[in-house]
């Protein structure tokens, strides 16, 4: 799915539940006004979506079985939740300028991924933060990671590195 005159959308953008989609790129998409919602496309491989900056509300990347990274560099703000969660084959992922997310994040059953390192500029999430079931990165990487952040809320960091380290 290739949307490159797209740059904003005044609502939600919603790909869920396509058989066959292996890639989604939006390379001039610079807001979402509401959700973006990406699920459940068990075939996707590619997410690249470089000049998003800011998704005003709920941002949902999961139950993708093949995905292995996808890049949102320029993302700076979630304005509501933040969910990476059942993305079996996710090793990495690019949201290196996100500063905020607004409400909970949520990172959960991601048995590939190795390192929170995408989320290097992340100061805020003003709710609730878990990092559960991220089988790669080690226990204590995450709790490092938790601790660096200012939280709002509960902070639940469990059940990772069970296959710590992956090859």
């Amino acid at each position: 799915l290739d949307m490159p005159v797209l740059t904003t959308v005044g609502g939600c953008l919603n790909i869920y539940e396509n058989l066959g989609l292996t890639s989604v790129a939006a390379p001039s998409l610079t807001s979402v006004d509401i959700d973006l919602d990406i699920r459940d496309n068990l075939t996707l491989m590619s997410l690249d979506l470089p000049a998003l900056t800011t998704v005003a509300d709920d941002l949902w990347i999961s139950g993708h079985a093949v995905l292995v990274s996808f890049a949102m560099p320029n993302l700076t703000i979630v304005g509501e939740d933040m969910y990476v969660f059942e993305n079996a084959g996710l090793t990495s992922f690019d949201m290196s300028s996100l500063a905020t997310v607004d409400a909970d994040l949520d990172i959960y059953d991601n048995q590939s991924l190795a390192s929170l390192a995408g989320l290097s500029s992340l100061t805020h999430v003003n709710r609730d933060l878990h990092i559960i079931d991220t089988y790669c990165a080690s226990q204590s990487d995450a709790g490092a990671f938790a601790v660096g952040l200012t939280v709002g809320g509960i902070v639940g960091v469990h059940g990772n590195g069970v296959n710590y380290p992956c090859p």
